[in-house]
């Protein structure tokens, strides 16, 4: 079962960004080689194996791009006012063998694809959820960073991959260091590399890369300080959740940690429970999730608006659409209706769909047979 496609309610109550009505791009357009030669001014490869090799050869880093060209509206989007833009053209080459791997839905577009196996491999791989991911890759396959769409056009977008990029070879500089120390550190030193390493994620802006090599040494913290004694346990557990890098080993800790949300690390939980939910094919685990949410909205004790609102919307499109679970559905809508945004138009309509109708009335007991009636006396 795939969920993605069923959450039609809960995405739109959140308000998800529709996707944009835009001409496709792939391969033959002036910004994208789809046999990796040189097409206008800039060359783009969509053989990631072969962008590796060119990025070897001119000392380059790599800047791939998950992209869907034919149907991602916000791929479409990034396309036209970034990467064919004369600011993009002029400066992203002089850093980055430019790749774009494609998963296209069109039979035209797939037949263009060099090797769909290896995208999706090097898709798994990298955990991709979502289009556009780009990814910005040292030669050897290091992650440096993760970013996606941003709004501003080419400028700013050149802007911010130089940051992230910087602060993303910064952070790996770091990861080794740290992996050094820890491994050489005796057992009552092991808790202040831990603690370092939380400094570090807690700033880290993007989990992806060097963010995962230092979230490693920072879930230390779950046997350096497992009564939560200094604190660290604690830290860990919410950096590692808001980073979305939690084992159920976390999890299960954020659930024993905070029961009533006091710190909020119940929340995070929730959102952990509602990605796996969304990205499990099999089903299973949107049931446990709906459980969660109905469980958490009676606390009623968030932190996060938008994660409130995120969590419990989905959960109600979830048990509604899905599971047909009319009572969970409304559970969770009233909690949203008592206690979410009142300015959402989107929500608004949402939860009058599943509360402004009438509940399904419980069909009628069948009545009882009749005890058979004794026969009369004779007279």
């Amino acid at each position: 079962m795939r969920i993605l496609g069923t959450l039609a309610i809960g995405v739109v109550a959140l308000g998800a960004a529709a996707f944009v009505a835009a001409r496709p791009f792939g391969p033959g357009d002036a910004a994208y080689a789809g046999d990796g030669q040189v097409a206008g001014e800039v060359e783009w490869f969509a053989d990631y194996d072969k962008a590796v090799e060119a990025a070897k050869a001119q000392k380059k880093d790599l800047l791939v791009d998950f992209t869907g060209s034919d149907w991602c509206g916000w791929c479409i989007r990034l396309h036209k006012e970034v990467f064919e833009q004369a600011e993009f053209k002029a400066e992203a080459p002089k850093d980055y063998v430019l790749c774009a791997l494609d998963f296209p839905n069109g039979e035209a577009a797939k037949a263009k694809v060099p090797n769909p196996a290896r995208n999706q491999e090097l898709s798994q791989k990298h955990g991709i959820q979502g289009f556009p991911t780009i990814l910005l890759l040292t030669a050897d396959g290091d992650v440096i960073a993760q970013t996606g769409y941003q709004p501003g056009g080419a400028k700013p977008y050149v802007e911010h991959l130089a940051k992230i990029r910087t602060a993303g070879k910064e952070a790996i500089a770091a990861a080794s260091k740290l992996e050094a120390e820890y491994a050489a550190a005796k057992p009552e030193e092991q808790g202040a590399v831990v603690g370092r390493a939380l400094d570090i994620l807690e700033k880290l802006g993007s989990p992806a890369g060097p963010g995962k090599r230092i979230a490693a040494v920072a879930a230390h913290a779950m046997t350096a300080d497992p009564k939560n004694e200094k604190g660290l346990q604690l830290r860990a557990v919410k950096a590692l959740l808001g980073a979305g890098l939690a084992d159920e080993k976390v999890v299960e800790a954020g659930r024993a940690l905070d029961p009533k949300n006091d710190q909020g690390l119940l929340e995070l939980v929730l959102a952990h429970d509602m990605q796996a939910a969304m990205m499990d094919e099999s089903g299973e685990k949107m049931a446990p999730f709906i459980q969660s949410a109905v469980a958490f909205a009676k606390i009623g004790n968030f932190k996060d608006p938008e994660v409130y609102v995120g969590a419990l919307a989905n959960a109600a499109g979830m048990a509604k659409q899905v599971l047909g679970d009319d009572a969970s559905a409304r559970t969770l809508a009233q909690a949203l209706r008592d206690k979410g945004p009142k300015d959402n138009p989107r929500l608004d309509a949402f939860l009058k769909q599943l509360l402004d109708t009438e509940a399904p009335e419980a069909p009628e007991a069948p009545k009882p047979p009749e005890a058979p009636k004794a026969p009369d006396a004779p007279k």
